[in-house]
């Protein structure tokens, strides 16, 4: 399954870049939840050809069975790497990422005052 029409789907903390760039190409980007399990699952639902996150989870299900299998997906990348043109490069240009952050909280959710009804308006 290759060619316009194709489904990604991705991960909310994707650059938007990805999104452009795949629709551009003339596939169906799907944004979806952050979590494994939720991107596999919108996966099936969807019959995507591919799933990715920033977390490195990449399945490919276009002659392969979509498991999340790092090997594989090197692979993949690698063939196709091997294939861009220096069209594909200049037309993808430099982008940057910042990255996201990671709050800690306790084990109970103490430091944001979840559960506390004078803290957080009775939502527990």
């Amino acid at each position: 399954r290759r060619g316009p029409g194709q489904t990604l789907v991705f991960d909310v903390k994707c650059s938007q870049v990805l999104s452009e760039e795949f629709e551009r190409a003339g596939g169906v980007p799907v944004m979806w939840k952050t979590g494994h399990s939720l991107i596999k699952e919108k996966m099936k639902e969807t019959g995507a050809a591919l799933v990715g996150e920033p977390s490195g989870h990449i399945c490919f299900a276009d002659g392969y069975y979509g498991f999340d299998d790092a090997l594989y997906a090197a692979c993949r990348l690698g063939e196709l790497w091997r294939k861009r043109t220096s069209s594909d490069l200049e037309r993808a240009g430099r982008h940057f990422s910042a990255g996201y952050d990671v709050i800690a909280v306790g084990d109970r959710g103490e430091e944001c005052g979840a559960g506390d009804p004078s803290r957080d308006g009775g939502v527990t």
